[in-house]
This record gives C-alpha cells, structure tokens and sequence, in this order.
C-alpha cells in the first residue's frame, strides 16, 4: 500500500514539474517572439530613415509653413506607408506579440514625430476614416492634444 502511494505521489510530483517546464517554455517562446518582433520592426523603420527624418522636431517637414501639397507623390506615399506601420504595431500590442514597454522604449518617439509634424497631422485628420488604428495607437500613449486637432 505505501509502495503505491509513493508511486502516485511521485507521478503527481513529475506531472507538476512537467506543468511547470512547460509554462516556462511557453513564457520564455512568447519573450523571445517580442524581442525578434521587435528586431523585425526596427529593420522595417531603418527602411524609412528619410522619412523619419524629415519627421523630427527640427526636420524638414515639422514646421509650421510646411505642407504635404510641396512632395512628391513618391514621398507622399512612402510616408503613407510609414505611418501604416504603427496600425500594424497596434494589432501587435493589442495581441500581445509587442508590449507597451517595449513600444515605449523603442519606438514611441517615432509616432511622436508624426504626432507633432502639423502637415502629417492634416493628412491623417483629412483621411480619418483610413487611420483609425493609428489614431487609436496615438490616443493610447496621450499624443493627441487640442494641438493636434
């Protein structure tokens, strides 16, 4: 009789441990998922260096008499293209393959850029219907003030 109970008590132990590997399996694959997504995401933004740029605080296109009528319609797109990353990275937050604090630490001054460029501003508000999960991603970190609209 105590043979058999310390036969089930030994399986219980061995099937908690199995439990618990693979919970800290699964934690560590979720981990490194974010950390290669967010390797991914900085490799795609690297792609619009120019953009990003002329994003900046003291950047071409962030001052006050700058507007998007004066690009061309390649660098109108490519910024158009720029901006739909962050409608990716808000499905991406929002199913937990990107954190917040992650998004904070590596790319949330990019999307602050767009937030503070008044002509990158204009174009999202005339084409509203089309930037909602962008909007969206700037409402959830407070980027968009009575500035703005």
């Amino acid at each position: 009789m105590e043979c058999e109970c310390l036969i089930e008590m030994i399986g219980f132990i061995v099937t908690i441990a199995g439990f618990i590997i693979t919970i800290i399996t699964l934690k560590k694959g979720q981990n490194d998922l974010r950390i290669s997504n967010v390797l991914k995401l900085k490799e795609i933004f690297n792609e619009y260096l120019d953009i990003h740029s002329k994003l900046s605080p003291n950047g071409e296109w962030n001052n006050p008499n700058f507007n998007f009528n004066n690009i061309s319609s390649k660098e109108f797109s490519k910024f158009n293209d720029y901006a739909g990353i962050f409608e990716a990275v808000k499905l991406m937050l929002e199913n937990g393959s990107l954190k917040q604090p992650e998004f904070k630490t590596f790319f949330l001054y990019r999307l602050s850029n767009i937030a503070t460029c008044k002509a990158a501003m204009e174009n999202i508000y005339e084409n509203i219907d089309n930037w909602t999960n962008l909007i969206d991603l700037m409402n959830q970190f407070n980027l968009i003030n009575e500035h703005n609209n």
